[in-house]
């Protein structure tokens, strides 16, 4: 899946943001348990890097939720949420580096989304893999 977070989405330094990823290839009986979206800047930072968000299936304001643990379409979906504090870090000019890691029913982690965030101006633009 490919989408972009632009400033028509509402995403600027300072406000409150949502936003969904779909995952796909879930196996039936392996379901997404947990899900993290952690924003970096650069692979070699620890986690959980400028911001980390941690996710389960019981919506957790400030945090997000996921919305489909992917077990009856193949697909899961993970809504995260940004807090104007959270988007106070991303500075306008500067490259980030954000993943999403989840957790399967059967204790396996895995990082199935990994791209870069480009701060330009006063939005910010993202991508997912």
């Amino acid at each position: 899946m490919t989408a972009w977070l632009t400033k028509k989405d509402g995403l600027f330094s300072g406000d409150d943001f949502a936003f969904q990823v779909s995952i796909e290839g879930i196996a039936p009986t392996n379901g997404i348990v947990e899900a993290w979206c952690t924003v970096k800047l650069s692979l070699v930072d620890a986690d959980p890097g400028l911001l980390q968000k941690v996710i389960t299936s019981t919506a957790t304001p400030g945090q997000g939720r996921i919305l489909d643990d992917g077990t009856a379409g193949g697909t899961a979906i993970c809504q995260f949420e940004l807090s104007a504090i959270n988007t106070e870090l991303l500075r306008p000019g500067w490259q980030y580096l954000w993943d999403v890691q989840v957790e399967r029913a059967d204790g396996t982690i895995g990082t199935p989304l990994r791209n870069g965030i480009l701060i330009p101006g006063q939005g910010v633009t993202a991508s997912t893999a």
